[in-house]
């Protein structure tokens, strides 16, 4: 009955944790979205500024010569880091989930969430590197384009919300969805006590007694036995788990490790000592058959 239980609530922690995960992909692949359409809406004005042909400006001029190349040069680099953020985006998106829920049993959810993470930092810092190029080429098209002071008007303009830009997401934006700093970001691995629901593993440091018992307190007797026999450790653990839980007396709990450490031929479970339902308790915790 015990292990059902068990098995029962690691089946249930283990369908709540995949839950979570499956909200935290969800989420990634929302912000893969914004950032996919936004580097193709940058790809196409991109693409745009290399067919565009200058109406002013002379083709022999050294200094206009000049302005073209800087020009074309931001906006080719601009596309490159567009196009960059789109590809990752794209990939993310169809390989991610798949990986999540098609992946093999255990980590793959957390795979995929903890990659999606990872992949989303740099697609927002390629983001941010290809909008101040594509910036920087409608600073350099205003020289190339436009007389002397409508270029100086444009450039001050362009550099004046840059600044803005800025300082407004550095110190407004930003902090209004900072987390603490206590906290993390990144996604970290779900265990209760030891136990992993996504791989359905035990840890060595936090894993508690067979049967679905709680974690106890080292009793020294079974400390010393543990290296020789773990069913006599286990068992002088669970006396002990009995004794604190006042299912045993000190009596009894004495009794009961005598048995297991010099065994004669009795049974672990004495049904005559204590009332019917604590031995009837202790009969389900050991095994064997209650006394007449």
């Amino acid at each position: 009955m015990i292990s059902a239980d068990k098995q029962e609530l690691e089946s249930r922690l283990r369908q709540q944790t995949l839950a979570i995960r499956d909200k935290e992909v969800q989420v990634f692949t929302d912000n893969f979205a914004v950032l996919s359409t936004q580097s193709a809406f940058l790809t196409g004005l991109g693409f745009g500024g290399l067919t565009m042909v200058p109406t002013w400006g002379s083709g022999d001029d050294d200094d206009y010569k000049a302005i073209e190349v800087i020009f074309f040069t931001l906006v080719s680099v601009s596309i490159g880091f567009n196009i960059l953020v789109l590809c990752i985006s794209s990939w993310c998106m169809i390989f991610g989930p798949g990986l999540a829920i098609r992946g093999p049993e255990g980590d793959s959810m957390s795979r995929a969430v903890l990659g999606m993470y990872q992949e989303r930092k740099w697609a927002l810092r390629f983001f941010w590197v290809g909008l101040m190029f594509t910036l920087g080429s409608g600073i350099a098209l205003g020289w190339l384009k436009f007389h002397q002071h409508t270029a100086i008007t444009m450039t001050t303009i362009f550099i004046m919300f840059i600044i803005i830009f800025v300082l407004y997401v550095k110190n407004v934006t930003r902090p209004r969805f900072a987390f603490d700093k206590d906290s993390s970001r990144s996604p970290k691995e779900f265990t209760l006590d030891g136990y992993d629901p996504e791989k359905n593993a035990h840890s060595m440091a936090g894993a508690g007694l067979q049967g679905g018992l709680p974690a106890l307190t080292e009793d020294p007797t079974a400390a010393a036995l543990s290296s020789s026999n773990s069913q006599e450790s286990n068992a002088l653990q669970e006396i002990a788990w009995l004794k604190e839980q006042g299912f045993l007396s000190e009596e009894e709990a004495e009794r009961k490790k005598q048995q297991v450490l010099n065994p004669s031929g009795t049974t672990m479970i004495d049904s005559g000592a204590g009332d019917k339902s604590k031995a009837s308790f202790r009969q389900r915790m050991f095994g064997g058959k209650e006394g007449k």
